[in-house]
């Protein structure tokens, strides 16, 4: 564009040797080259470099075709304040190159003077938006294929995640009856010293079937339920490896420091608890608080608690926050919750933070009853209902050893189950829960509308929610696991056919979880009036901040929205992070949820 008018005004000015010649042939290219060096850095600084090119082209003709890419570039940015002032330079700076190029015009033409730069103004303008307009489509089409891509990513991930679990519940189904079965025919082998030859034999022979066939039905899911298939899994931690996982974090810079006395080997599965918990602490530490000091303290014994804290000091560097999701610590509250402990996690006075947890040790269980008190002298009559025959078997030949105890029938489901109580009108009823045809809910339900109806015991493999609330929605007095100790299921019996409550305490524990969980009526009323307390104190911007963040948004969805910055944005997700007391966009998401319950 800019040669053809140089080329031209070197026509008109043919034959000129004075000082505008000489700018012509001189001037002007060197004017021109200089706007198209400055053009290179349009995009560090589109403002600057625009306005300087068009005033620029006032002294040089040819420098119009950078003046002219200028334009189209700062239009590209579709801001129109900066699109208007760099158009009007350009018109402007037209009407005063005649000054450098005196060339004899109408004076008629002056309409046509401004009309054409504004003309070329508009083109440039218009081309610059089109291909401004074209890149944020590029873009958004980009970003939308990125997402769906990761979309496509976690769902497949979901997909595994799912069937896992689906696996891992089938697995958990199968392996938990045998091994309870395992355990049960264990227990009578303990309990009892008198069985003849042939009864040892059939629980032996019981023994090791049920644990060959466990030991099967593992091998058959494990390669599926692990993360990476090609490799062996690595041993898993116990607490005698708390040391070594102290020393690699000193080895990584950590000033780590372990205190307290533990006395006696816990179970594996509270060691591996306690290992994952001080594990967990000291990656907090590292994140959060580099070069702190980390005091870690653990003490118990068995027959009580195991308790574990993990304590920082401030961290002594200034560093930028990293990125926090809180799964770490949430996965860590399921597991302890599993293991029937708590857990507590907070900053302290001095800017520190320290994690706790208490875990349950009970005492090992191998006790057997050797005699029986006087005063139990009333025989108490018992019917037992589960659809394994060795089950059956175990349960009568301890109960059948004890002189104020007597089953007189069995049942293998639930129909069965009534019908024998309707003839023998037992004391108690052990009931188990999941069994072909009609199961142990049902059926406790029917023989409680019966007159004088009998006292029921669940006795089951399974502790899941639903299935201590449903048996004791159904009107049974007491749940207990199969694995229990022999000793304590005849003291469960007679607890239960005295008229008294009795649970495991694992049982125990679910009952008061599902309580106080934010699924009751109380936990979800305190919940929701705690989280309303806390949103009050943000101003109506930042309570819609927070909705947006709720909704999952991003800081420029959540610009888009509310029709702010997205500097704007983050300044309010600082005091929502601020007023909130919370370390994560997950936590105000958590808090918006229960106050709008």
């Amino acid at each position: 564009m800019g040669i053809p008018l140089w080329l031209s005004i070197g026509v008109l000015l043919r034959g000129r040797t004075d000082e505008t010649g000489a700018w012509f042939v001189i001037g002007d290219p060197l004017v021109a080259f200089g706007c198209l060096t400055a053009l290179l850095w349009r995009r560090r600084f589109p403002l600057a470099v625009a306005m300087t090119v068009v005033i620029a082209s006032t002294a040089s003709a040819l420098a119009s075709g950078a003046a002219f890419l200028a334009l189209v570039s700062i239009s590209t940015r579709r801001r129109p304040v900066e699109i208007g002032v760099v158009a009007l330079a350009l018109v402007t700076a037209s009407q005063f190159a005649g000054g450098f190029y005196p060339v004899q015009s109408s004076p008629g033409l002056l309409w046509y003077q401004l009309a054409l730069p504004a003309l070329i103004a508009g083109i440039a303008v218009a081309m610059g938006m089109a291909i401004g307009g074209r890149r944020v489509e590029v873009r958004s089409l980009r970003d939308r294929a990125e997402s769906a891509e990761r979309e496509q990513t976690a769902r497949a991930a979901q997909a595994r995640a799912l069937e896992r679990n689906r696996i891992a519940r089938e697995m958990h189904d199968v392996l938990a009856h045998r091994i309870s079965l395992v355990a049960m025919q264990a227990g009578v082998l303990d309990h009892r010293s008198d069985l003849t030859a042939e009864e040892s034999r059939v629980l032996v022979r019981g023994i090791a079937d049920g644990s060959h066939q466990a030991l099967e039905e593992l091998r058959d899911v494990l390669g599926v339920l692990r993360a990476d298939p090609g490799r062996p899994e690595p041993p898993q931690p116990a607490l005698d490896r708390v040391p070594e996982l102290i020393a690699e974090a000193r080895t990584s810079g950590l000033d780590v420091t372990l205190t307290g006395t533990v006395a006696g080997t816990p179970s594996d599965a509270v060691g591996r608890t306690c290992y994952r918990i001080v594990q967990e602490g000291l990656t907090n530490a590292a994140k959060h608080a580099p070069g702190a000091h980390v005091h870690i303290t653990l003490e118990g014994t068995a027959g009580a608690n195991i308790s574990v804290s993990v304590h920082n000091s401030p961290t002594t560097t200034a560093t930028s926050r990293p990125p926090t999701s809180g799964f770490g610590l949430l996965g860590l509250t399921e597991r302890i919750s599993l293991a029937g402990g708590e857990l507590s996690h907070h900053r302290t006075p001095d800017n520190g933070y320290v994690l706790t947890a208490q875990l349950p040790w009970p005492n090992p269980t191998h006790e057997k009853r050797v005699c029986v008190d006087t005063e139990r002298e009333r025989v108490r009559v018992v019917v037992i209902v589960d659809d394994d025959r060795l089950v059956r078997m175990a349960l009568r030949l301890v109960i059948d050893a004890e002189p104020d105890l007597t089953v007189v029938a069995e049942a293998a489901d639930g129909d069965d189950a009534i019908t024998v109580v309707d003839e023998q009108r037992p004391d108690v009823v052990l009931m188990d829960v999941r069994m072909p045809g009609r199961d142990g809910l049902s059926a406790t339900r029917e023989l409680l509308t019966r007159p004088a109806p009998p006292r029921v015991l669940m006795l089951t493999t399974f502790d899941s929610d639903d299935l201590v609330l449903g048996a004791l929605h159904a009107g049974a007095l007491g749940f207990v696991l199969k694995d229990t100790p022999p000793a304590r299921i005849l003291d469960a019996v007679r607890t239960v056919t005295d008229g008294n409550s009795v649970l495991s305490p694992a049982a125990a524990a679910r009952v008061i979880a599902a309580a106080t969980s934010p699924q009751s009526s109380y936990a979800r009323d305190s919940s929701r009036e705690a989280a309303r307390k806390q949103l009050s104190a943000l101003t109506e911007r930042e309570l819609e901040t927070a909705r947006a963040v709720a909704d999952g948004l991003g800081n420029p969805e959540i610009a888009e929205r509310l029709y702010i910055s997205v500097a704007t944005v983050k300044a309010h997700v600082g005091n929502l992070f601020a007023k909130l007391g919370v370390d994560n966009r997950v936590q105000i998401a958590l808090l918006v949820r229960d106050a709008e319950e």
